[in-house]
């Protein structure tokens, strides 16, 4: 039996449960569609709530790829939309504190069976889109669109110009 669906109606009816949730889960062996499905419905619920969403992240076991998907996902829809530009300086900082997470998470790990010049399913670019990396790294390009001068999401974004695989890189183009 799945349990992760029913997880995630829990939390469709109790969001305000996951983060305490997830802090007694960290550093167990959860199956990846558990947190991803739970963080998917929470984001759902406080689609506004910036500061609440980017709250998770800290929670999450470097293992729950899936949820950081979810995460990553999350803000590349905000940062993509100019309503950004009206944030306040707080909430601004913490969607870049999250970016600068993100970007340094561990997935993608190698570009491994990348092996295609043509699109592909293991062509670089879908695997950087497909990644917490990758998609957190469009999120910055989108964030440095809207706030060009801010000098450390440019700082980073140099960094992943350098990324170690080529599913990163391809993000950037």
């Amino acid at each position: 039996y799945d349990t992760a669906p029913v997880l995630a109606q829990l939390i469709d009816h109790k969001p305000d449960i996951l983060p305490s949730l997830l802090q007694k889960l960290k550093g167990g062996n959860l199956a990846a569609d558990f947190a991803g499905e739970m963080v998917s419905v929470y984001n759902k619920k406080f689609p506004e709530d910036i500061s609440k969403i980017a709250d998770l992240i800290p929670l999450l076991n470097h293992s729950d790829t899936w949820a950081r998907i979810e995460l990553a996902r999350y803000f590349n829809e905000i940062c993509r939309k100019k309503k950004i530009q009206n944030y306040d300086n707080e909430i601004r900082e913490k969607i870049l504190e999250s970016l600068i997470i993100l970007t340094k998470d561990k997935n993608p790990e190698s570009d491994g069976t990348i092996t295609s010049n043509n699109p592909k399913p293991d062509d670089a670019i879908t695997r950087g889109i497909n990644s917490v990396r990758g998609i957190a790294t469009e999120a910055l390009v989108a964030y440095l669109h809207y706030f060009p001068e801010d000098q450390t999401a440019s700082s980073r974004l140099k960094e992943l110009a350098d990324d170690h695989t080529k599913a990163v890189k391809a993000t950037l183009i």
